[in-house]
């Protein structure tokens, strides 16, 4: 498996937590 590719995805995840945690905090 390529390095690249688990970092890419790694950051996706993150980038996709991170906006889900801001619309939840803005909802409050």
């Amino acid at each position: 498996m390529e390095i690249i590719a688990i970092v890419a995805g790694v950051l996706v995840l993150i980038l996709l937590i991170y906006l889900f945690y801001m619309l939840l905090r803005k909802d409050k």
